[in-house]
């Protein structure tokens, strides 16, 4: 297990645009579940590092479903986490550096 989770500027910033809009276009319970399930998939991706698949443009770049529509994309070395990118599967997939 990895001892060290890291996230980044990036990943915040993606956070807080997805749930500003769940929250605009939905409602705040909703936005509340959508942060409740990011925090779930960064303790599974604590206990389980190698689980996310690997990506197919960066080397030691791994990514795990958000359902129904994101991605989150980590790094994963010397025990420690990098939480890089949530991803919204519904853009071009031009845009996704990973």
């Amino acid at each position: 297990m990895a001892t060290n989770i890291v996230i980044t500027k990036r990943f915040r910033q993606n956070v807080i645009e997805t749930y500003q809009y769940i929250q605009n276009t939905f409602s705040s319970k909703a936005a509340s579940n959508f942060l409740d399930r990011i925090e779930r998939r960064i303790d599974f991706i604590a206990g389980h590092p190698e689980a996310g698949k690997a990506s197919q443009k960066r080397k030691n770049i791994r990514c795990v479903l958000l359902p129904p529509h994101n991605q989150i994309y980590y790094r994963f070395e010397n025990q420690t986490i990098e939480i890089l990118l949530l991803f919204d599967m519904r853009q071009n997939p031009k845009k996704n550096p990973y």
